[in-house]
């Protein structure tokens, strides 16, 4: 039993859910995922809003944790 720890940045874009669909679409074509078994597997997750010196958003950073 155990988590499994992960961290993504990407570039900025506003919409997040998007931003999140395109990061969940590479990293499973990339095949660089650990796939959890069994009955009871969960997940949670954050994101931030990275901006440069001058206050403009530049990056999304999404961050969490998977498993049980």
């Amino acid at each position: 039993m155990g988590a499994s720890g992960w961290s993504y940045t990407v570039p900025y874009q506003p919409d997040l859910n998007a931003a999140l669909h395109e990061l969940r679409e590479r990293v499973f074509a990339e095949g660089r995922y650990y796939w959890a078994v069994g009955d009871y597997c969960r997940w949670t997750g954050r994101c931030a809003v990275l901006h440069d010196a001058a206050g403009n958003p530049t990056e999304l950073h999404f961050w969490g944790y998977s498993g049980d």
